[in-house]
């Protein structure tokens, strides 16, 4: 709510002064400029509060991803749940560069049959130094959620799906495929204009 009120409020005009023509025109410019400078600065207190409940809330924020990390171990166990964040680290480029490709129609590729060679490829470990990398700005750096991960270990998985119903999920996803891809495609045409 409050980066919508800090939206709402910034001028879209910039800050300058047009061709004064007569006494109307300098008072409409000069009365214009100070509204702009008022929007400005009135815009900048919803933005104000929305930077200090960002930093409240983020350590609060950061201590939930790891503990859901925890959690999701205590199911899938610790190497599976480091090699899921390998991927997810990786995997965002390498979907939307398989959607670009689609989307350009420089390749006729299914991207789902791409999407279960990229899964089932051998994951890198991330080695990835900087504390900078992170799957999206929510989530504390991946590296510290790996490290966090090694020194908590939990063997073996609790829930394994057989690929019997591995298969189940794919033949209720054969008949939307297509219509996905496509989705997806158009998604990315849309972004290369707005």
């Amino acid at each position: 709510m409050l980066a919508r009120w800090h939206m709402l409020l910034t001028p879209d005009k910039e800050l300058t002064l047009g061709e004064s023509g007569g006494i109307f025109d300098f008072i409409f410019n000069i009365s214009n400029w100070i509204t702009l400078v008022i929007l400005l600065a009135l815009s900048q207190v919803p933005r104000f509060g929305a930077w200090v409940m960002i930093h409240l809330f983020w350590r609060a924020s950061q201590h939930a991803e790891y503990l859901a990390d925890y959690l999701a171990t205590t199911v899938s166990g610790t190497n599976a749940k480091i090699a899921a964040l390998n991927k997810s680290q990786r995997g965002g480029d390498q979907i939307w560069g398989l959607v670009q490709k689609i989307a350009v129609g420089s390749a006729k590729i299914n991207l789902f049959d791409e999407l279960r060679q990229t899964i089932n490829a051998e994951a890198e470990t991330f080695e990835e130094d900087s504390e900078e990398a992170r799957i999206d700005t929510t989530h504390p750096p991946t590296k510290f959620r790996v490290e966090f991960l090694r020194a908590r270990r939990v063997a073996g998985a609790k829930l394994v799906v057989a690929s019997s119903e591995w298969a189940e999920v794919d033949r209720e996803l054969a008949p939307v495929q297509k219509e996905i891809q496509e989705k997806l495609a158009e998604r990315y045409q849309r972004s290369l204009y707005y």
